[in-house]
């Protein structure tokens, strides 16, 4: 794994842009780089917590990705992309947004306050109780 190019290593990324849990965990265990971006600049994690896809996202997070930087395509920060998936991602409808926004701000993710409501009422439940934090 050491020896593959930037364009292999980003294979990851693909996986997490797929919402393949299960290969991007065995990608990790075999070595691959937790934050090689695809194509779209996107690292695994950032698919990860747009996808909503709450077991992928603690899986990434245990690898330190940086927090609170912004994307290299739009700006976001993963808070950001996770609320962004979660009310116009393609798995709006089945992601778990709600602990995905639990284990993000866990990690230290920044929430700021003039995001809520964002309209969705399992996310804003989830927002609300850490601002009254």
């Amino acid at each position: 794994v050491a020896q593959l190019t930037s364009e292999q290593q980003a294979l990851i990324g693909s996986r997490a842009h797929a919402n393949d849990t299960d290969a991007v965990r065995l990608m990790l265990d075999l070595g691959f780089d937790p934050i090689a971006a695809t194509s779209d600049r996107w690292e695994p994690i950032r698919w990860a917590v747009f996808h909503g896809n709450a077991a992928l996202t603690r899986l990434l997070l245990a690898h330190r990705p940086p927090l609170n930087t912004p994307d290299r395509s739009h700006g976001g920060t993963l808070l950001g992309n996770c609320l962004y998936g979660s009310l116009h991602g393609w798995h709006r409808k089945t992601g778990d947004f709600a602990a995905t926004v639990e284990l993000l701000l866990d990690a230290g993710e920044r929430l700021d306050s003039t995001w809520v409501p964002i309209g969705r009422d399992d996310v804003d439940a989830v927002l609300r109780e850490r601002l009254r934090r």
